[in-house]
């Protein structure tokens, strides 16, 4: 303890507190403790233009705005803004997807792809059924073109892969259950 009766935290505890900031929702830091907490995130996605006639209130995460609203980011500010929904139609998701904001609405997304929740994230999915296996890594093709736009375009067994520039057929991988 210092002679101002606080503690001094180690670098590696303030660096777990800064990494934990910026993969957290929210963190409080508190004298000699801290304490963070995740929220649950609302569903639908953030207006990609938000220009409200009152001052919008300010916000940390989606669990300070009203309901039907979210916390979205505009010119660096964080504040509540109405949330849209996804039109009826996304693929019910077994395990949760990458945290991440892949889409914004379904204009984003591929013919056939919607943008759907995937539970923590937003990303374009099918709304045919996926076949089964996985896609594996990006496939270099010489060209920019899209041969199909989800695995209903691809024969038999075959999934909708995507390129460094687009979508083809391909044979899935299956990974062996542990």
């Amino acid at each position: 303890k210092t002679s101002m009766g606080t503690q001094k935290f180690p670098k590696a505890v303030v660096l777990l507190s800064l990494s934990l900031l910026a993969v957290s929702e929210s963190i409080l830091l508190r004298p000699g403790k801290f304490v963070v907490w995740f929220t649950c995130r609302k569903p639908g996605h953030c207006p990609k233009v938000f220009q409200p006639f009152v001052p919008a209130k300010p916000c940390v995460h989606d669990g300070d705005c009203n309901e039907g609203e979210k916390c979205c980011v505009y010119f660096g500010n964080p504040v509540c803004a109405p949330a849209f929904l996804s039109e009826p139609g996304c693929p019910l998701r077994e395990k949760l997807g990458p945290c991440v904001e892949l889409c914004s609405s379904d204009s984003d997304c591929s013919v056939g792809e919607k943008c759907c929740s995937n539970g923590c994230g937003y990303e374009c999915m099918s709304t045919t059924p996926l076949k089964p296996g996985i896609c594996g890594h990006k496939v270099f093709t010489p060209w920019c073109y899209s041969f199909c736009n989800h695995d209903g375009d691809c024969p038999g067994e075959k999934k909708c892969c995507p390129t460094k520039c687009g979508h083809v057929c391909k044979n899935p991988i299956f990974l062996e259950s542990v």
